[in-house]
């Protein structure tokens, strides 16, 4: 909202003109406010996924867990973690949160990592991991483009120095063109390198394969290794110049 200056132009509007709306309020001040934009939920089958993974771990949080465990949610966001953000053992630290509410957020984040990586079984995650070390970063993670005439991307990893059984990797496409929405291309076991998709799903949801891409695009693959208990790896990240 903003106060405007009285003058010829604006003494005596009322109502709405476009976006704007224009309004006396008293002692010759008057305001405008611009209109609140209508922005339309996604409906495609992976947003309808996270909405109602989302449900799920909201409502687990006010029916299922006992106050005791709420409070040991709390107390787990405000503790700092150490994790492995460099190949090699540097460790880095995760300062803790004492924000209210900060066990809630906590446990809604771990939880939705941990479907998020079809890690079973899918029952919510009802106690903080306060033993649970947080996975490594994968090594020498690595992306290959292949002529059109292949069409697909080789990518490869070394697995992370420690990581908690049951683990999964999760590889991430970005596009900082703005052609495909940041997306998960694949999750699986922490054993090998794959070949992915040759498409990605563009801003507007449509399929758009990498060969019709115009030379010099760039697509960035992430990957990061998902705990048992929902305990993300610091990412890493490698970049693909496609080039027909």
């Amino acid at each position: 909202m903003a106060v405007v200056i009285p003058s010829a132009l604006v003494q005596g509007l009322r109502g709405s003109v476009g976006a704007q709306s224009f309004q006396y309020w008293r002692k010759g001040v008057y305001t405008v406010k611009s209109k609140a934009t209508i922005v339309n939920q996604p409906d495609t089958i992976s947003q309808g996924q996270t909405r109602a993974r989302l449900g799920v771990a909201v409502a687990s949080w006010k029916a299922l867990l006992t106050q005791d465990q709420r409070n040991a949610w709390n107390s787990f966001a405000k503790l700092p973690r150490f994790v492995d953000s460099k190949a090699g053992g540097m460790l880095a630290v995760i300062r803790g949160s004492k924000n209210t509410g900060a066990g809630y957020h906590k446990y809604i984040e771990l939880n939705m990592m941990k479907a998020s990586a079809d890690i079973a079984p899918q029952a919510v995650i009802r106690d903080p991991p306060f033993e649970e070390r947080l996975p490594d970063t994968p090594a020498d993670f690595a992306a290959v483009w292949h002529l059109p005439a292949a069409n697909h991307v080789d990518i490869t990893w070394t697995d992370p120095d420690t990581y908690p059984m049951g683990s999964r990797i999760r590889i991430w496409l970005k596009s900082p063109d703005a052609i495909y929405h940041t997306q998960q291309v694949f999750t699986g076991p922490v054993v090998t390198g794959m070949t992915i998709e040759t498409s990605g799903k563009t801003v507007g949801g449509a399929i758009k394969l990498f060969t019709t891409l115009p030379d010099g695009s760039n697509l960035y693959f992430q990957a990061e290794i998902i705990s048992p208990n929902g305990q993300p790896s610091v990412p890493t990240n490698t970049e693909i110049v496609v080039i027909s």
